[in-house]
């Protein structure tokens, strides 16, 4: 287990020095808990957090203490997410109708694996990957605002990329 303090500069350095499968976060400054679970140890990363956000505030949240919502690339991305986040649950992933073409980290969105019929028009704005069930591993769209757990991409920044992130 790993607690955290309301300064998270170092949170995202310690969570790479702990090798378990299953991280529990304590923040004292929101009184969060919440789990993290890390799919493997080379990279990128992928991690599941079970703190239920939407769709803006996932990616948000992704930006300040990882790199960006996941971008699932091929089908052996999409069965590493599948394995760690709970059968009963979906996830929110980093496509929204703005960025249908490509994902909100900017890589190209090759790989496309949308439920038949979808992605339908009025229906959502954002994607969500649905793990369980006859549709496992499927895409649907969701309202934005609507509060789901989500899978955070960590990679390591080429040397001489600087990232700023602004919070409002």
């Amino acid at each position: 287990m790993c607690v955290i303090g309301s300064f998270w500069q170092w949170w995202k350095y310690l969570l790479f020095c702990i090798s378990t499968k299953v991280l529990v976060v304590f923040c004292f400054s929101q009184l969060l808990l919440h789990y993290i679970y890390p799919t493997t140890t080379s990279s990128p990363k992928h991690y599941f957090i079970t703190r239920t956000l939407s769709w803006l505030k996932a990616q948000s949240y992704c930006r300040s203490f990882h790199t960006d919502l996941v971008s699932i690339r091929n089908e052996k991305e999409m069965a590493v997410i599948q394995k760690v986040v709970p059968k009963h649950m979906s996830a929110s992933v980093g496509l929204s109708r703005k960025t249908w073409y490509s994902w909100s980290a900017g890589t190209q969105h090759e790989f496309k694996n949308w439920l038949t019929g979808h992605p339908l028009g009025g229906t959502g704005d954002c994607a969500t990957s649905l793990i369980g069930g006859i549709n496992a591993g499927k895409w649907v769209e969701q309202p934005c605002d609507q509060k789901l757990p989500f899978m955070c991409l960590y990679s390591e920044l080429p040397p001489n990329k600087l990232t700023l992130i602004v919070l409002h």
